[in-house]
């Protein structure tokens, strides 16, 4: 039988809409530089900020 044990940490989420507009990347990079480091998870910064960079500018 596996179990599994809860999460030191609770899960957390966050929701950002971003308008069709050439500077959404840049949006969503400062958002990201201002959620991460509040939950305490800076040293994911410089490659969330990549991913969500080349994710937005897809996108657009």
């Amino acid at each position: 039988m596996v179990t599994v044990s809860p999460s030191p940490t609770p899960a957390w989420s966050y929701a950002l809409h971003l308008p069709h507009d050439p500077r959404a990347p840049r949006v969503a990079r400062m958002t990201l530089r201002a959620v991460l480091p509040a939950y305490g998870i800076s040293e994911l910064l410089d490659t969330a900020e990549l991913l969500a960079s080349e994710l937005v500018t897809n996108a657009y």
